[in-house]
């Protein structure tokens, strides 16, 4: 019997077998109306459950130094790293130990691969469960496969495009830009206004002194609001004492009784 092909069909039968499980119990879990932490802690535990059982139905005594014996495939790298093992270590240790009759290899085999498949199964749920976890909160599992997605899991095309779907990126504002918001409103000293008015400094004090420009005072320091200028400037002239006082005589002639 070719033990290298019935371990790897076992392995590939147990992990559709695993992934529809799963796929099937989160679908369940969601429907019922559980967040996706509680189904995963739930689907976690029942995932370590079965290891746990596949383990136990390992049917052979000894166990522990035929699976130790089993394990060195995996630093052979090789197609037949399973058939050599067997021929070259197992076999020969249960002729040692008397056990070659009363050992059953083909369920062995098939015990260890149900084992392996449970636990890659587990391993790669709990490695890409953020892609899982966007697909039970779009409750849109037509792309769940318990599979390796490579790298880390943020940058996989799926998890970017299931958090896409989530959370769109919002589509540039269309409206004009307010003044307000392109001219960011921060103090300028004289020296500044005089750049951007192309006024002289002794005319910014002028103006300042005349009450024809907007200014502030922090202690002795003079400073001007920048938004606030760049609006004087297009008005021709600020809102000055003289502004306010022709505006009051408008009102009042407007509404004289």
């Amino acid at each position: 019997m070719d033990y290298n092909k019935l371990y790897n069909n076992t392995l590939n039968s147990y992990l559709s077998i695993s992934e529809k499980l799963l796929k099937r119990n989160l679908i369940k879990l969601k429907n019922i109306g559980y967040t996706y932490d509680y189904s995963y802690r739930e689907l976690s535990d029942q995932v370590s459950h079965y290891k746990q059982r596949a383990l136990n139905n390992i049917p052979v005594a000894r166990k522990s130094e035929y699976l130790t014996l089993f394990n060195d495939r995996e630093i052979m790298f090789e197609d037949d790293a399973i058939n050599k093992i067997l021929n070259h270590k197992i076999i020969p240790l249960l002729k040692k130990n008397n056990q070659q009759k009363s050992f059953n290899l083909e369920g062995f085999i098939k015990s260890i691969a149900i084992y392996d498949a449970i636990s890659k199964t587990a391993n790669l749920f709990s490695n890409y469960h953020p892609i899982y976890k966007l697909m039970y909160e779009l409750n849109n599992f037509k792309k769940f496969e318990i599979k390796n997605y490579g790298g880390s899991v943020y940058n996989t095309p799926l998890y970017k495009q299931l958090g896409e779907k989530l959370y769109p990126t919002p589509k540039p504002s269309k409206a004009p830009i307010k003044k307000d918001e392109q001219i960011k409103d921060v103090f300028l000293s004289v020296k500044e206004v005089s750049e951007l008015t192309n006024y002289a400094v002794p005319t910014i004090y002028d103006l300042r002194h005349k009450g024809k420009i907007p200014f502030y005072k922090n202690g002795a320091k003079l400073q001007f609001k920048k938004s606030e200028i760049i609006d004087w400037l297009e008005k021709g002239k600020g809102t000055t004492k003289d502004d306010i006082e022709d505006k009051a005589n408008e009102y009042l002639l407007k509404h004289r009784f």
